[in-house]
């Protein structure tokens, strides 16, 4: 793979974008009226993921855009168990190191050519290839191999709990059709299983995805149009004139707004709490090296004014630095109240006695500007002085690869098995990029993750994840602000929309 491409366009955590705005709007219901023959549907998105090809962008960014198109071995389902999508049967090894995969027969790449055992090996090999690669795990791709066209065995060097939430991350990609193009263009040339394929599209802009004919089962709805639509009162207006179906970026005020009038012919779909509204830290250098400096900074912020201005009250105030909609959820002892006082002593101990500037890294949507917004304020009673920089996806995601000291503000999945979000901790990006592998408590923090892994029995796993969230929410890894589910707002005759982890499901719509 591109190397520099991926680096630019992924990092090792699930981050995505939760649009909001200010304000509420007219309610008055769809302009257009639905025709029962409808077959296009067309969705508002903030935030563009910059390709198609799944594994420079494995997030959900990428996953808003791309999930009619690809599919993986599992998939989350709505309750983000995963569950079988390209596989028929799967059998694993008694000692937890193996699993054996037993693909669909039948299954066409848009290009009408069959899946088979070897697209499978190919597909890991690219995510391996990637920034992504910890998401697969500790597999031996040595030892993993097709036993014929459709059954794949794959081995791993350890027990790996996680197993099928891993498997959810492998989207299967066509090993003929990537070979014979130049790897330069496959940033907007791929091709995948999904019952969508790509269309026309203006990047930055619109994206058609047009009906796969080849695909084993039926489907509604004969295009998705994508558009993608940053500010969150345009996405309103878009949706209540009838040009967009369904919005994933609409304000938590106008949501609000939205539920509370029955007659405006509207209605939201949510996905599970599996998001957090967070900042990600860079230990890079001084100050954000400083423990002390990290700390400050959680207690400087107020978070029941961030659930209240950005989230319109809707929002639960973070207690821990992943959400509170799985399993593995505790809060956290030891709580970061609000304290601009205990803050600035904090400073003073570090040194910073005159206070200190640290630099935000905010995406230049309605919620990133408003969460700022609070953040510079709420910091500077404690005598830190916040710059705020304004930017895209894509050039947060840039700074980051260059470990600039600061804050990057984000949404962050944990797909229900949280070993995604803490696994970027000990990757190699966080460790190297940004600074992790100098923290004291870092080689404490990857050891845990480690033996997380190995261990099978989802309970016993789970008391070893609130271990590590507790090392890192004590050294402010991660400072979490708000817990969230993804919200889709639109007609109440649009139906089959759901959710699973950070992935969109538009190909089920249809209309009644």
């Amino acid at each position: 793979m591109k190397k520099l491409v991926t680096m630019i366009l992924c990092i090792s955590l699930m981050v995505s974008l939760v649009a909001c705005g200010s304000g509420g709007t007219d309610t008055a219901g769809p302009t257009k009226e639905v025709s029962e023959n409808k077959t296009t549907l067309t969705v508002s998105i903030p935030t563009d993921p910059g390709t198609f090809y799944p594994y420079y962008m494995l997030s959900g960014v990428g996953r808003a855009l791309y999930t009619p198109v690809y599919e993986s071995l599992f998939i989350y389902g709505e309750d983000t168990t995963p569950e079988a999508c390209l596989v028929d049967s799967y059998e694993i090894d008694d000692d937890g190191m193996g699993i054996t995969l037993n693909l669909l027969h039948g299954v066409l790449f848009h290009d009408g050519t069959e899946m088979k055992a070897n697209d499978v090996i190919f597909s890991i090999n690219c995510l391996r290839d990637s920034n992504w690669a910890t998401n697969i795990g500790d597999i031996n791709m040595d030892a993993s191999y097709a036993v014929d066209d459709y059954t794949v065995y794959l081995k791993y060097n350890s027990v790996q709990g996680p197993l099928l939430y891993m498997l959810c991350n492998v989207y299967v990609i066509s090993e003929s059709y990537m070979s014979s193009i130049n790897e330069d263009d496959w940033t907007y040339n791929c091709i995948g299983t999904g019952s969508y394929k790509w269309g026309e599209y203006s990047a930055g802009s619109e994206y058609h995805l047009a009906k796969f004919e080849g695909y084993r089962d039926e489907k509604s709805l004969e295009e998705i149009i994508i558009k993608i639509i940053p500010e969150s009162s345009v996405q309103a207006i878009e949706l209540e004139t009838g040009s967009v179906d369904l919005a994933m970026g609409i304000s938590w005020g106008d949501i609000a707004s939205y539920l509370e009038d029955e007659s405006n012919g509207f209605t939201a779909t949510y996905g599970a709490a599996i998001a957090s509204f967070a900042m990600t830290a860079s230990l890079a250098s001084s100050p954000m090296d400083d423990p002390n400096v990290r700390l400050a900074f959680a207690h400087s912020i107020n978070l029941d004014s961030v659930n209240s201005v950005v989230f319109s009250g809707q929002a639960t105030p973070a207690t821990n630095i992943y959400a509170y909609g799985i399993d593995a959820w505790k809060e956290a002892d030891n709580q970061h109240s609000y304290n601009p006082e205990y803050a600035k002593q904090l400073l003073k101990e570090a040194g910073y006695a005159d206070g200190v500037t640290i630099d935000l890294y905010a995406l230049n949507t309605t919620v990133g500007s408003q969460a700022a917004e609070i953040i510079v304020g709420s910091c500077a009673e404690a005598g830190i002085t916040v710059n705020v920089i304004s930017c895209d996806s894509s050039t947060l995601l840039s700074y980051m690869t260059t470990g600039a000291p600061g804050f990057y503000l984000q949404t962050l999945y944990t797909n229900g098995d949280p070993y995604l979000m803490l696994n970027s901790f000990v990757s190699s990006f966080y460790a190297e990029y940004l600074g992790y592998k100098n923290d004291d408590e870092y080689a404490n923090v990857a050891s845990m993750y480690t033996d997380a892994l190995s261990i099978i029995d989802s309970e016993a796993r789970n008391e070893v994840y609130r271990e590590i969230m507790q090392c890192a929410y004590d050294r402010c890894y991660t400072i979490s602000l708000a817990d969230l589910s993804d919200v889709g707002v639109h007609s109440k005759s649009l139906k089959g929309f759901w959710m699973g982890g950070p992935a969109y499901h538009y190909e089920d719509c249809y209309w009644e």
